[in-house]
Formats: C-alpha cells, structure tokens, sequence
C-alpha cells in the first residue's frame, strides 16, 4: 500500500460482515455503506485523483504567484488575484457537489459498528506517520515548552504564556499519537 493509500484509508473502514463503509466525514458523521465492491474502488480511485490534482493546483498557483510578483507583470497579477477565488471557492464547491453525488447514490447507516470514533480516526492518522517522525515532533515541542519556560523565567515580563501553553498541547497531541501507534500494533 503506497502513502496516498494510506491516506485514503482514513476515509474507508471494513465493517465485520465484510462490507467497506465509506465516511465522509471521518468520525463527525455516519459511514455510508458500499454496496459493491465495483463502487469502493471506482470511489478510492476518484478521491485518489482528488488528492492528486488539488495540491498540484494550488502548487501551480503558488509558483504562478511567485513569478508574477516577482516580475512586476501587471497581466500575471491580475491573473493571480483572478485565479484565486477560484482555488479557494470553486474547487471545494466542485468537491462538495461531487461529494453530494456519491452519497446519494449511498444509504447512510444507523449501525453501530458501522461508526467511526473519534480514537479509530486518530490511530489511523497515528499509524500513517513514521514513529520517527512523531518522535522528532514530540522532541521538538518538548524543546519549544522547555525554552519558553526558561525564557519566562529570565524575562518574566515578556508574554510568552501562549506558546508556551500552545507548545505543551502539541507535546501531549503527540505523546497521546505515540500512544495510540503502539496500542495499534
């Protein structure tokens, strides 16, 4: 299984009578059961190409950006302001309606096992990144609290409450990420 694969994992679950169920929503909502086995991957396949061609989009602006302003072309400027609202508005309204097409065509479910909890979402976006790369995270917050600690304490007249607090919520985001990866296997 490839990275993206297991990106898109987060979207699927496999219920105990076998069935893939869909949610679109991850855990806030009800999965959306998949009739065949045809349509699972005819919807992998789509949300594969989703995920593909809007960051390459938003990647072509930015470097499209970068040249106009850097140029001092009053044309690519204003091809930039242009194109703009249509990355931030259309293709989400595009994403929506297609979303809107698939899950018509799906009956949600009211089964319990066919939910997502909040925990089953996590230790899916837990065990897709390396266990390395959480440590390095959880490494490096820790060090972010640990100098703003020291820094409060040397200059205690400076605001430093706030990244302080908010470096402490990323160390234990990922402490709870390395928790949930180990029970995982």
């Amino acid at each position: 299984m490839d990275d993206l694969d297991a990106m898109l994992s987060l979207w699927f679950k496999t219920a105990p009578d076998g069935r893939k169920v869909f949610f679109p929503w991850r855990s806030t909502g009800r999965g959306y059961p998949i009739a065949s086995d045809h349509d699972y991957r005819r919807l992998h396949q789509q949300l594969k190409v989703i995920w593909v061609s809007v960051p390459m989009l938003g990647c072509l602006l930015v470097l499209l950006a970068s040249a106009a302003f850097s140029s001092g072309s009053a044309l690519l400027k204003g091809y930039v302001i242009l194109t703009l609202p249509i990355v931030l508005v259309f293709f989400p309204l595009l994403f929506y309606v297609w979303l809107g097409y698939w899950l018509r065509r799906l009956q949600p479910s009211d089964e319990k096992y066919e939910r997502m909890s909040l925990q089953e979402g996590m230790t899916f976006v837990a065990r897709l990144y390396p266990s390395g790369a959480l440590w390095l995270m959880e490494i490096v917050a820790l060090a972010f609290v640990s100098l703003g600690i020291v820094a409060f304490i040397v200059n205690p007249g400076r605001r430093l409450l706030g990244p302080i607090v908010l470096s402490g919520f990323a160390a234990a985001f990922f402490a709870f990420m390395l928790v949930l990866r180990r029970r995982a296997r």
